[in-house]
């Protein structure tokens, strides 16, 4: 399940709460309308942080992606100075595993520059270790915003599924105050606002997060 499809279904809880409401507030249940409002607007904004933060998880990718770039063309540029300074063998030792990474590689070869008194060599060094600072902190920028938003979207989904528990006891209740076969009755009835609890939610932290729902229904 993606964070959008989990948002989703965030912003469907609001939507239910704002409709019970509604039905609320033409049975004449004006504090149970409130209540539900109130939810409903605590959980939109919870929804709306997480959006916000989701939206800064592509920007932190592009700039990681730029970083990788840019550690690339570096060390193809450097390959062809040690190649230019450096004896065929001396220089075929600081550029193996074409295979790997080119951070892999970077990261050895700036490791094994250290070994080389070299002026020149100690500068290319010192551009290697600045382009491989500017890839770590862009990686560390994009996984923290990662978890960040992770940390957003737990949430507002595990909220939403205690206001559907809620929900689902306003849902009852409307039932009984609305006349039975009537408009209203029918429009309460077909509104499915509990589902099962989400897959992706982590069940010891739903149950730490739901805690206070769980103990009313007990």
């Amino acid at each position: 399940m993606s964070m959008l499809q989990s948002l989703r279904h965030v912003a469907s809880a609001v939507r239910h709460a704002e409709v019970l409401a509604d039905e609320a507030e033409d049975l004449e249940e004006t504090e149970l309308a409130s209540r539900l409002r109130a939810r409903g607007r605590e959980l939109a904004t919870d929804l709306e942080r997480a959006v916000e933060v989701l939206d800064d998880v592509e920007p932190a990718r592009n700039s990681r992606a730029v970083a990788h770039e840019a550690l690339g063309a570096l060390y193809g540029d450097l390959t062809m100075r040690l190649e230019a300074h450096l004896s065929p063998e001396r220089a075929s030792r600081l550029s193996p595993g074409g295979h790997l990474d080119v951070v892999e590689r970077a990261r050895f070869r700036f490791r094994h520059l250290a070994a080389h008194a070299d002026e020149r060599l100690a500068a290319a060094r010192e551009e290697l270790g600045a382009a491989l600072g500017r890839y770590d902190a862009a990686v560390d920028s994009y996984l923290i915003v990662c978890a960040e938003a992770q940390s957003k979207k737990d949430e507002a989904v595990v909220k939403s599924q205690a206001l559907r528990l809620e929900l689902e006891r306003v849902k009852q209740r409307l039932l009984l105050l609305a006349p039975a076969g009537g408009e209203a009755w029918r429009r309460i009835k077909r509104r499915a606002v509990r589902t099962k609890r989400a897959r992706w939610l982590d069940a010891a932290k739903a149950r730490h997060l739901l805690g206070e729902v769980y103990a009313a229904t007990a």
